[in-house]
């Protein structure tokens, strides 16, 4: 930018002031002018527009500027003039138009959208930061050419942040309410839907997901176009891939589910078309990283992408796992089954062709070999066309504009877990959902080969198209194949669904599906196996599947001796599931396997059979068992890099089982950022040799692990959870009081969408309960309220029905609506009592016990405390039990409060991105004996309980905002009194005494 720093900071300076119509029209000329490079022709001032009897105070390009003295007061007139002057425009010259509104303290850009003016994005400038206002203003209106394709630049341009996207969402969603009745878009929105289960096992608003895929795709594509070709690209062959196609590069870009927008006609191609010029002021050709990650992460909001586990992988992991999992890349196949956006394909095909060109392997062979070598699949729609674009950046302009020949990309959308391969006579067969339909079915022989099927898909294409009935199909395959009768009759059925799909105009988008689904199939047979499986696998949480997809998943575990349930069935993922079965399906003897895991699968329960590396499959297929190599460990201490703590395990394919490594390599340290390179991460990195990660659930520790229990599970909240009305004048109804939802800050959706509920509930139904929230050390904080429709003479809990019938007209009414948005809103095929009483751990407090003892499942620190009262209901967020009596509670208060516990049960506790987050029952791995009333070090430990118990009652927390600060603050205070200090030194005392001997033991043999 030609405009200096210093003029730049005077400049924005006086716009933050608002200094008037004229003069924020001079500098804004200024900016522009100078600032942007723009042409002083280029911007017409004052423009008059006759028809509607306004004159515009600026146009240039597509972007009108309308100036105001105060946006504040002046933002309806400045609306009603933009809509004015857009839509005038806009009928002129059948263009899209953007208008921005300000008076130099404050930036509003709109479009018309649905024949209404639409704000989009908004922007205020900092002092701090002027030239930030540069750039947004360049992405307004699209002037600088020659940007720099690094990854802050990319995504300021087209992230989730940028005015591009804000602009072209809105664009997609007036277009996609013109098509998606069509059946054409309708169908691809629905296969895009069932694809995206698998990676979210549920999706999470769809029509916005589908929206943001769209543009990502649109971005992607036209970012791979403008690697290879230059000037105007017509936007149905920029989104079906046809420049491609007619220099011999295939397999990069196809039409797919996203092309849905050519059906809104000149609208859907005048947008493509105007992302395809943004991307093109880029110089693609100095693309060094993969930039379309950036991209991606900025769209997908963090606390969804959190909820999805969706993790994504440095540049730099990346390369170090390709290089010690691959030292030998010339003579080794590579696949990544869960490719993502293409990190791992990035760097093995930059290292394949390093190593081809030091060997004097002639470009285009060494073209051909490496696309043989380096493979990738990936279930997500948009990654796979992100990893296509990646591979193509890896391979570089200057190598693909030199080759001979034509070249395939061997990156594919499809299931590397084949949860749609099923068993058929001796052969395997796909079967491709078609929603509201009968799936088409393809035999194992015409999947597996490549060649056959899409010989198979072309001949199946061109009859649908004609319309020509299933003999002919037939009489084409006992032409040209020599399959079986029974293949046969297997692609006649297919090839006529097809046809009838043709006829209902849902048939465009089958060739690619089958051609892409069935990839795995060939991948895991003898002839396509790769010598190394490497990558990043979905870490997609059990609690966040889809009811469908739990009940696969927990079957398919089963099978594999993967599945553990019972308390820690929301702990699994499908992170070790996926590990076994790619191995299984994937790895030949010998074959290797590098893939980045939880740091909870070396020692948590729910990997124990993970960690055995026998993952044998059912009914007699060849399973696989895996030799556990070497392991990386990256702690919570190294940042940035994954939201949780993380563990690289490299693996070969054995005849036999070992025990587990007795260490780990262990690396520590904070990095600058956390696309560093290589290098500077070798730089900031230490490495240490360390035992193998303790194991939580490791035989020996205490009598109470077992006595202790996790509490019911109260959710969703919204339904359960309540806040009496405040009463009038006259009082509350004591028998029946008007209660009304509790809004927490925790609520998830779908449940904190809902309005609350509101009526009146029969007292004995509403219950004390407590939450984690509830509880600091030695001290009930608070307790909430929740509607509990538990019938103590029948010990079960009532439902709306049966409340009505004993009389209950509040309580029915109240669990008629909770029920009624619990069957609306559910993920899960239980009913809400079932959810409330999930495995007995409500209907198990029953009789309340008048002693319980009750600890924080959660927490960087223990925090636990007695309950006397025996109304009270305990939350799944605790564990309790009852107690013998009031000395053996505080025997225990004492003990799981102590900094001398936790300090020995740190390494067991399942790590956050915040540090060590959950306590479980880790501390019952220690060997805490039975509480004696003999013992003299018992009572010790039960008087000083009481002591803290009486100072912490007494701790003054009116300025602590949060319950984490008022254990901080009590913790605080009995460390200053010198008890916590006197407790530590007994609980060190009692858990070292050798008469306690039976700790959990650090070993674990595998097979």
């Amino acid at each position: 930018m030609a405009m200096c720093a210093e003029r730049l900071g005077t400049v924005v300076g006086e716009l933050r002031s608002r200094p008037g119509h004229e003069k924020v029209r001079a500098l804004m000329h200024e900016l522009c002018t100078v600032g942007l490079d723009v042409p002083s022709t280029d911007i017409s001032l004052e423009v008059p527009i006759p028809e509607v009897q306004g004159r515009m105070d600026a146009l240039f390009g597509s972007t009108v500027l309308e100036f105001k003295r105060d946006l504040q007061r002046e933002a309806k007139d400045a609306e009603s003039q933009l809509t004015r002057y857009l839509e005038e425009k806009e009928r002129e010259t059948g263009r899209r138009y953007l208008g921005i509104a300000t008076d130099g303290a404050s930036f509003v850009a709109y479009q018309i959208s649905d024949g209404k003016l639409k704000k989009v994005d908004d922007y205020q400038p900092r002092g701090d930061d002027p030239r930030a206002l540069l750039e947004w203003l360049d992405t307004a209106v699209s002037v600088r050419q020659d940007l720099s394709p690094d990854p802050e630049v990319i995504r300021r341009e087209f992230g989730r942040g940028s005015l591009s996207y804000a602009c072209s969402m809105e664009r997609l969603k007036e277009l996609w309410k013109r098509t998606c009745s069509i059946p054409e878009a309708e169908l691809k929105k629905a296969l895009w839907s069932r694809h995206l289960e698998f990676v979210y096992g549920t999706l999470i608003d769809p029509d916005e997901l589908f929206l943001q895929h769209t543009y990502l795709t649109i971005v992607a594509k036209t970012m791979a176009l403008r690697i290879l070709v230059s000037g105007p690209i017509p936007a149905g062959e920029l989104l079906q891939g046809t420049p491609f196609t007619e220099i011999g590069l295939n397999g990069a870009v196809e039409a797919d589910f996203f092309d849905w927008v050519l059906l809104a006609g000149d609208e859907g191609t005048d947008l493509v078309e105007r992302l395809s010029q943004q991307v093109a002021r880029f110089r693609l050709s100095e693309i060094e990283v993969d930039v379309l990650k950036a991209i991606y992460e900025s769209l997908i909001d963090p606390e969804q992408r959190h909820y999805l586990g969706e993790y994504y992988t440095p540049d730099w992991l990346a390369e170090w796992i390709c290089k010690k999992a691959v030292p030998n890349p010339l003579s080794t196949r590579v696949f990544d089954p869960s490719c993502g956006s293409g990190t791992f394909l990035f760097q093995a095909v930059r290292r394949y062709l390093a190593e081809a060109e030091a060997a004097g392997v002639p470009l285009q062979q060494a073209l051909e070999d490496c696309t043989d070598h380096v493979m990738g699949l990936d279930v997500h729609p948009v990654a796979v066309m992100f990893a296509r674009v990646t591979y193509l950046l890896a391979i570089g302009p200057e190598r693909l504009q030199a080759r001979t020949n034509k070249i395939f990309i061997n990156v594919y959308l499809g299931d590397a877990l084949q949860w749609d391969v099923h068993p058929f006579l001796s052969e395997e067969e796909v079967e491709i959902a078609v929603p509201g339909e009968p799936p088409l079915r393809f035999p194992g022989a015409v999947a597996g080969n490549p060649n056959l099927l899409n010989d198979v898909l072309v001949r199946m294409r061109e009859l649908a198209d004609r319309n020509r009935k299933v003999r002919t199909f037939e009489s084409w395959m006992n032409a040209h194949t020599e399959l079986p009768e029974q293949d046969r009759k297997i692609l006649a059925e297919s090839y006529e669904k097809m046809r009838k799909l043709h006829e209902a105009g849902r048939n465009h988008i089958w060739t690619f599906i089958v051609r892409n689904l069935t990839r795995p199939l060939w991948m895991s047979r003898p002839e396509g196996r790769p010598d190394v499986v490497i990558g990043n696998p979905p870490w997609l949480r059990f609690n966040a599947m889809s009811a469908s997809l739990k009940e696969k998943f927990r079957r398919a575990s089963k099978d594999r001796a993967l599945w553990v349930g019972g308390k820690v069935a929301t702990h699994q993922d499908l992170s070790a599931y996926f590990f076994a079965r790619c191995a299984e399906r994937y790895l030949h003897q010998g074959g290797r396997i590098a893939f980045i895991m939880p740091y909870a699968s070396l020692s948590r329960a729910q990997y124990k059979g993970f960690r055995s590396g026998r993952y044998i499959a059912p009914r007699g297929t060849d399973g696989a068992i895996i030799r556990f190599d070497d392991v990386w460990t990256f702690d919570s201490n190294v940042k940035p890099l994954f939201p949780v703590p993380s563990a690289v395990i490299f693996g070969h394919r054995a005849p036999t089982t070992a025990t587990l490594p007795k260490h780990v390599e262990a690396f520590q340290g904070a990095l600058p950022s956390r696309d560093v390179s290589a290098c500077t991460a070798t730089k900031h990195l230490e490495c240490k040799n360390v035992p193998w990660p303790n194991f939580a659930d490791a035989p020996g520790g205490s009598i109470y692990r077992d006595r202790f229990r996790q509490g019911a599970t109260i959710v969703p909240r919204r339904l359960t959870v309540v806040n009496r009305v405040e009463a009038g004048a006259f009082g509350s109804n004591p028998a029946a009081p008007l209660v009304t939802s509790r809004i927490g800050a925790q609520d998830k959706k779908p449940w904190r969408e809902l309005k609350p509920l509101r009526g009146q509930v029969e007292s004995q139904f509403l219950r004390p309960l407590l939450l984690g929230e509830s509880i600091a050390p030695y001290r009930i904080l608070s307790q909430l309220e929740a509607v509990i429709a538990w019938d103590d003479k029948r010990q079960t809990l009532l439902d709306s029905s049966v409340a009505l019938e004993d009389g209950y007209g509040h309580l029915s009414r109240w669990l008629g609506s909770a029920e009624r948005l619990w069957e609306e809103n559910k993920s899960s095929d239980m009913s809400l009592n079932g959810q409330l009483d999930y495995y007995g751990k409500l209907g198990s407090q029953f009789p309340i016990a008048p002693v319980r003892i009750v600890y924080a499942k959660s927490g960087t620190n223990p925090a636990a405390a007695i309950v006397e009262d025996q109304t009270c209901l305990i939350d799944h967020v605790l564990y309790w039990m009852p107690a013998a009596s009031r000395p053996e509670a505080q025997y225990l208060l004492a003990i799981l409060n102590s900094d001398a516990a936790c300090r020995r049960v740190r390494t067991l506790q399942s790590v956050g991105q915040f540090g060590p987050r959950h306590f479980d029952k880790v501390m019952f791995s220690l060997p805490i004996p039975k509480f004696q009333q003999s013992e003299a070090l018992h009572r010790k430990l039960a008087e000083l309980a009481i002591e803290a118990e009486q100072y912490a009652v007494q701790v003054d927390l009116e300025g602590c905002r949060t319950f984490q600060s008022a254990r901080k603050h009590i913790r605080a205070g009995l460390a200053e009194q010198g008890i916590s200090n006197e407790i530590d030194l007994l609980v060190s005392e009692l858990l070292t005494d050798t008469r306690n001997a039976g700790n959990a033991v650090n070993a674990e043999a595998v097979g």
